[in-house]
């Protein structure tokens, strides 16, 4: 089971967190997707980019699922991001919420 944070993004990008833009996907992906006869969903979301976070200390990228000016990352207690992105937050004095 999953767990989002969500915290505030200009206080995070103040504090020096980095976000990063990335392909959904590839001209490959493209390619397999025509040639497998994929939904048109699936293409079109292939051919847009995301918004990620990079996991501070660990340098993993989570794609943002927020608007606006909060962020919501997926980050599993049990997993990787959980300890390193809250401890960087709390370091920060940046509050989030978890749902």
């Amino acid at each position: 089971m999953g767990l989002d944070i969500l915290f505030d993004r200009n206080k995070a990008f103040a504090a020096g967190m980095r976000f990063k833009i990335v392909p959904n996907g590839t001209e490959d992906d493209l390619r397999r997707a025509h040639l497998y006869d994929e939904s048109e969903d699936y293409i079109q979301w292939l051919q847009k980019s995301s918004e990620c976070v990079i996991i501070p200390f660990t340098e993993s990228l989570v794609e943002n699922c927020g608007a606006g000016d909060t962020v919501v990352v997926r980050a599993n207690k049990w997993g990787k991001n959980y300890l390193p992105l809250t401890l960087w937050l709390k370091h920060h004095n940046i509050e989030w919420g978890e749902f």
